[in-house]
Parts: structure tokens; sequence; C-alpha cells
């Protein structure tokens, strides 16, 4: 989904945040991170989980610099692996895992290389 912004050379990055925020058809939210120093940064999260809330900033025509927190990403599990076989990886765009079999779903908790 795309979606743009107006941005003006009288913008701050506190305007950004409201401008943002109360656009109730903004697929983000932001937010102002305090660094300290009077240093803050503007934060923004998708509303969607996994890759599918990827957020992709244009910023060639303000002047702005990006920098990237984290990547989005889908939560992936193997079923079945061996030392001879990959498995079948399943994946979700949130930490739960829906009739992997008739009636079982797996609620993902954490990260592991090891088997479980």
């Amino acid at each position: 989904q795309n979606y743009s912004i107006n941005v003006t050379a009288t913008d701050t990055l506190s305007s950004l945040v409201t401008k943002i925020n109360n656009d109730t058809g903004a697929p983000i939210n932001a937010s102002l991170l305090n660094l300290g120093g009077g240093a803050v940064r503007l934060s923004l999260t998708s509303d969607d989980t996994g890759l599918a809330g990827r957020v992709y900033v244009e910023t060639d025509a303000v002047g702005i610099s990006t920098s990237q927190a984290s990547i989005a990403q889908d939560a992936l599990i193997s079923v079945g692996a061996t030392d001879d076989f990959g498995g079948t990886l399943l994946s979700s765009s949130t930490n739960r895992f829906e009739e992997v079999l008739p009636g079982l779903t797996l609620d993902v908790q954490g990260v592991s290389s090891e088997s479980v």
C-alpha cells in the first residue's frame, strides 16, 4: 500500500508525527525518540506485521536521511527437518501458525536453531 504526506519547508519532526498520526488512513504510526542532549529521531512503525509491514521512505525530495532499525520479516518454522532433508518451511506474518495440522495451532515464542 502506498502512502504519502506533503512535507513543507516549515515542517518539523514533531509536525510530521502529528500529520501521520492524525491521518486515520495512514498504514503507519509515528513517534519521536528522545536520544538525549536535544537530539530526536522520527520512528515509523507499520500497522501490519511480518514482511507485509515493510516501510519504505522516499526522502530524496526533502533531503532527509534515514536508517533502518529492524528488518520486516515473517516468522518461519521448518517442519519435518532431518539431517538429510530440510523439511517443509512454513511462514506467518504473525507468530501464530494456525491449522498446521487439523486442529493444531502453534504460537512461536522465540528463536531457536535447535529442534524443539
